[in-house]
């Protein structure tokens, strides 16, 4: 679970990363597993939409490392990347993400979860400075629809946990078809 505009969401586990685009763009990844874990490279591409008002104005790109790894009913996933706008570097920075999930599988399909999601701001008018939101929350699924195609909700409270966040707190959700 991440909030819009973010980099990957991490899907209930079984041992799997799943990569998905951030909002409003289009993202790419290749995945790898092995016995040890499993993790894999992508990014996505976020283009701007909507008048000036809702805008940042600019494309930006988002190369991510991901990686994770399932322990009967508890998992990890973790990804890390950085944000390159093409333009708009005072204002919109550059920083560097990295996200990590812990989850446990209670029933079937239910995910009690704790996100940690870390930004570190390099260039423009937060440089230097970093934010740490903590995101306990609830992903239900991978509910089956038909064959590999399923369905993933979930809903989770951000807290800043640091001096200078960009905001303090927030309700986000997520959801998707993983196939």
């Amino acid at each position: 679970m991440v909030k819009g505009g973010e980099h990957a969401a991490l899907g209930p586990g079984l041992g799997r990363w799943i990569a998905a685009p951030a909002a409003m763009g289009a993202g790419a990844a290749c995945v790898f597993g092995a016995a040890c874990g499993s993790g894999g490279a992508g990014g996505s591409v976020t283009v701007p939409t909507g008048d000036d008002g809702n805008s940042n104005g600019h494309t930006i790109y988002t190369p991510t490392i991901a990686f994770g790894k399932g322990f009967g009913n508890l998992d990890f996933q973790s990804t890390v990347g950085v944000e390159i706008p093409n333009g708009g570097v005072d204002r919109l920075s550059m920083p560097l993400r990295w996200n990590t999930a812990f989850q446990y599988r209670v029933f079937r399909y239910f995910w009690p979860e704790l996100e940690f999601n870390y930004s570190w701001f390099t260039l423009g008018e937060r440089t230097g400075k970093n934010q740490l939101f903590l995101t306990p929350g609830l992903i239900i699924g991978r509910i089956p629809i038909h064959g590999r195609i399923g369905a993933t909700f979930g809903a989770g409270y951000q807290v800043a946990v640091t001096h200078f966040p960009a905001y303090n707190n927030a309700v986000i959700a997520t959801g998707r078809i993983p196939f």
